[in-house]
């Protein structure tokens, strides 16, 4: 059970917001359907944001063949161009994981798949 995306107007700034969007709307554009997941995850999604709480973003790809290694740094790449939608710093740390992957945590019932289900965000 998903929460709910309200809860995120009330632990992101604007900033933080419209950084989101960004490489929200790019990784959509670079993967299409291969887009598994995207979700909020920590404290940002639980509501209990300190100032020190980073923004732990999970990025699902169903990657192709030998090209996880190339989309896995055009993640990171689009990571810090989204970032360079804000002049203020935005504490963004994506979770990379391949559907395989996700999936076999998920199927092992491992916490951080326990908790990205229970606590996480759909963006």
């Amino acid at each position: 059970m998903l929460r709910d995306p309200r809860l995120i107007e009330q632990t992101l700034s604007a900033a933080e917001r419209a950084v989101l969007q960004e490489l929200v709307g790019s990784l959509r554009r670079r993967f299409g359907e291969r887009l598994e997941r995207i979700a909020l995850l920590g404290s940002r999604a639980r509501g209990d944001v300190s100032m020190d709480s980073d923004i732990d973003l999970l990025v699902v790809v169903d990657f192709s063949a030998g090209e996880e290694e190339n989309d896995v740094d055009a993640i990171w790449q689009m990571t810090t161009a989204a970032k360079r939608v804000s002049t203020s710093y935005v504490p963004l740390a994506p979770v990379i994981l391949s559907k395989a992957k996700f999936d076999e945590l998920t199927r092992q019932r491992r916490r951080f798949a326990i908790d990205a289900a229970r606590e996480g965000i759909s963006l």
